[in-house]
């Protein structure tokens, strides 16, 4: 009936109120989030009409939400890496803006942090083919490809069940291999996907 938060608040609650919080906090993280990459005519119309739309403020939520321990934890982890590694991803990953609050500094360039998130919840759920696929991932942009492809090749292609997540793990194995010159495994993958 109680739930240790694992964010270190260090106190009891109610596991219904936990549930809800860190769901309505995922919610409206991801709204934030989204809203905040639509042009600025459109937010302008959502502004006048009273709705104030702060990106940091959805990614404060979506990191807060990511040290629970329930199914959207998984879910907001999942929001800030396809942000992180989406949109994100077309600014220079060296391009720095000198901010002094650290606390909004993480949320812009989050650096190791994310990583390490990844590879927490890959080390909770071993099974899972989406976070083996982000370690990957991970390792192959170290420029660490021998690595990357041990972990993608950890989990055999047949035993995942979910069709878009093995087209991935297949595409991204292909890419690895063609950095790695082995071509025939990556023809051989390239196949697979056609």
């Amino acid at each position: 009936s109680a739930f240790v938060y694992l964010n270190g608040e260090g106190h009891e609650k109610p596991t219904i109120d936990e549930f809800i919080e860190s769901g309505v906090s995922l919610c409206y993280g991801i709204i934030q989030l989204i809203l905040s990459i639509l042009p600025p005519a459109v937010t302008t119309v959502l502004n006048a009409i009273g709705f104030k739309i702060d990106k940091l403020e959805g990614l404060q939520l979506l990191w807060d939400v990511v040290n629970e321990r329930n199914i959207f934890s998984g879910l907001s982890l999942g929001s800030l890496v396809i942000y992180y590694h989406g949109p994100f991803k077309f600014i220079d990953n060296n391009f720095d803006i000198p901010i002094e609050d650290k606390k909004i500094r993480h949320l812009i360039h989050p650096g190791k942090l994310l990583d390490n998130q990844i590879l927490k919840a890959t080390c909770v759920f071993p099974e899972s083919s989406l976070w083996v696929l982000q370690e990957g991932i991970i390792l192959s942009s170290e420029g660490q490809l021998k690595k990357a492809l041990d972990v993608i090749g950890r989990k055999p292609i047949n035993s995942i069940q979910m069709l878009q997540i093995k087209a991935q793990i297949v595409f991204c194995r292909a890419l690895l291999y063609c950095f790695s010159f082995e071509f025939e495994k990556a023809a051989a993958d390239f196949l697979y996907l056609l």
